[in-house]
């Protein structure tokens, strides 16, 4: 997508400066693109429903226009696409159509064409209830609770679009009825209700169990420890898009009863139907027709792991940057620039005109002030920093620079070349949602930039059109250097050292191992492991110095075939017996089963240095026969 919006904007753009600039040619009519000569190609596959439209015609950016035909399983919000050979799929059978259009520099094409095609067949993905199942029961079993700490987790509303519109329970809203309730899921398929105090919890018009309903308002029912099955189903809704439902066996219960038919069917739409996210946090509403709601009401279930005290925040990991970037060093080209700047402002309708105050600031930066009139659009707010800075096609770069505003806004930065090629082959690359917060300085870093055609002029190329007339915007600290790689992991000299042994600590174990790319390991458990932490070592001694003087950080992805705990630790060679050689170590590393898991240390440090510094995985509580890939891991200086 940001490669068809760099497309777009760029033609645009480019038109519309073509009228404003002297050196620039003026666009004409006689140029405008013809519809009725317009080339087009449309490939249909029939075995996956995926359809190519491509345009063969040179010079001109197309325009595929669908309008509100389903794409995807649900309606264009996107009432036409501009990338050339753009693969969209067409779930439904039919015919379809689609109007095509064109443009270039001269503007858009008068009139256009229509193309028809057809799909034969309606596609639908197959579905496999095997990851659902995992995810609901953990290593074997697993208990849920409601998530009562937090608002929000019981509700209900109109729809199962909107299953908490009309109400939504506040954090521990619903004490002493449903919250020591327990639902546990097997992996075997069976479901347990646990009431623990022997009773459920019941709508007033539910119909159900009414021997216990004493008013007019929800009441508590009578019921025991139930055992059950349950399984996952797929289902296609009317629109196209698939839905994945909890189904239960009849006569489950699921701690309230919005009324006696969710017992009778038990069935409830996954709210979230990703597997990673569903052995967090269990999400579902089921849909039920009352005497009170003849038209139907939806009711939201929230439910969390027993134990993991509830919806906390889940610190998110970033990876590693292993690029170097010092802005004072020999290795930035941009700070030794010839810098020349170019601006296009414009209204709302394109007319340009507008000229930004701007000044050059110390190491080829610049400050902008955003002028009266700007239309508020991207591309509306161009300001090209010229470096003449030649790069090329066989090499990869990075870039940093440091952006402050004084207003909140969203920019574009785009990194490229000049002369610019109409297929954007001279482009590193193009960012349209970089989010700037008044005040806080954004320090923006790209790495392993390449292009595909070399040129002499890199250009660093900000679009300011949607900021606030008379914002300032500050780009400072700019960096554009051949790519710096600090990974000191992946030009190590690397030797393996292993130490399997059964329960009794005798050693002798052999495990299956192979060493990958980057100086990565994939480890198979070996038969006897006696399943104790240390019982399954595995060293990678890379033979890198370290320095007591330093700061490291080191960052390794994880990805077994089965549910583990691990150990993970980082030392030198030769380990004193007090650890002082020790960077960290950490004994419970959770591995779900096919999920691959980022591990991040920083601010590491020794307190003696060494010179062959060892990575170190203990997978001694690991499953036999279990297999484990260690990649893309970076160990740096901070």
């Amino acid at each position: 997508m940001k490669k068809y919006w760099n497309k777009l904007a760029l033609a645009a753009a480019a038109a519309i400066m073509a009228a404003c600039a002297p050196t620039y040619p003026e666009p004409t009519a006689s140029g405008l693109p013809q519809a009725s000569n317009l080339d087009v190609t449309i490939q249909v596959d029939q075995e996956t429903n995926y359809v190519t439209f491509t345009m063969n015609n040179k010079g001109v950016v197309p325009i595929w226009i669908f309008g509100e035909q389903k794409i995807d399983g649900k309606a264009s919000k996107k009432y036409s696409y501009t990338q050339n050979g753009v693969s969209l799929r067409f779930r439904e059978a039919g015919e379809y159509a689609v109007e095509v259009k064109a443009y270039n520099a001269n503007g858009i094409s008068q009139g256009s064409v229509v193309k028809t095609f057809t799909m034969e067949n309606t596609y639908r993905d197959p579905f496999d209830p095997t990851p659902y199942i995992n995810a609901v029961s953990g290593d074997g079993s697993q208990n849920w609770v409601w998530n009562s700490t937090v608002d929000g987790h019981f509700g209900c509303g109109p729809s199962l679009d909107n299953p908490k519109g009309w109400w939504s329970c506040e954090a521990g809203g619903k004490e002493g009825f449903l919250y020591d309730d327990i639902m546990t899921f097997a992996s075997n398929g069976e479901y347990t209700y646990d009431p623990v105090d022997d009773y459920g919890y019941a709508n007033k018009g539910s119909e159900y169990k009414t021997q216990y309903k004493t008013a007019d308002e929800d009441y508590l029912f009578g019921t025991e420890l139930s055992t059950s099955k349950y399984t996952f189903e797929s289902n296609w809704n009317d629109a196209g898009i698939e839905e994945v439902y909890l189904v239960l066996a009849s006569g489950s219960e699921m701690s309230y009863v919005p009324h006696k038919s969710i017992v009778e069917e038990p069935r409830y739409l996954l709210m979230d139907s990703k597997p990673a996210d569903m052995k967090k946090k269990l999400q579902m509403a089921a849909f039920v027709k009352t005497p009170d709601n003849p038209d139907g009401i939806a009711w939201y279930y929230e439910f969390v792991p027993e134990g993991s005290g509830g919806d906390e925040p889940e610190p998110e990991v970033e990876p590693l940057d292993p690029t170097r970037y010092d802005v004072e060093g020999d290795t930035n080209l941009w700070k030794s620039a010839t810098l020349d700047v170019e601006t296009w402002y414009s209204p709302g309708d394109w007319s340009g005109g507008l000229t930004p105050d701007y000044e050059i600031t110390a190491g080829n930066g610049i400050t902008v002030t955003i002028p009266e009139g700007v239309g508020g659009s991207e591309w509306m707010g161009q300001t090209k920093l010229k470096s003449h800075i030649a790069s090329s096609a066989d090499k990869e770069y990075d870039l940093s620079v440091t952006l402050l505003a004084d207003e909140d806004m969203t920019v574009t930065i785009k990194l490229t070349n000049d002369p610019e090629g109409a297929d954007d082959v001279n482009s590193f690359f193009y960012d349209g949602k970089v989010q700037l917060t008044a005040g806080e300085p954004l320090v923006y870093r790209r790495h392993n930039l390449k292009q595909s055609v070399s040129g002499d002029n890199v250009m660093l190329i900000f679009d300011f059109g949607r900021s606030p007339v008379g914002s300032t915007i500050m780009a400072s600290e700019i960096l554009f250097q051949e790519h710096q790689d600090g990974n000191l992991w992946k030009d190590a000299t690397l030797d393996v050292e292993t130490w399997y042994s059964p329960g009794d600590w005798s050693g002798g174990l052999t495990p299956d191992y192979e060493i990958t790319e980057g100086n990565g390991i994939i480890v198979t458990v070996p038969e006897g492991t006696g399943g104790s932490e240390w019982m399954g070592q595995t060293k990678l001694k890379s033979h890198i110095a370290s320095s007591t003087d330093k700061t490291y950080a080191l960052s390794v992805t994880l990805l077994a075939d089965q549910d583990m705990t691990v150990t993970i630790k980082l030392t030198n060679d030769p380990e004193a017996a007090d650890d002082a050689n020790m960077f960290f170590y950490d004994g419970n590393v959770k591995l779900t089963a096919g999920e691959p898991f980022l591990y991040v240390a920083k601010a590491l440090s020794q307190a003696a240095a060494g010179d062959n510094v060892m990575l170190i995985f203990d997978f001694g509580r690991s499953p036999v026969g279990s297999v484990i890939e260690a990649s893309e891991i970076i160990f740096m200086e901070e």
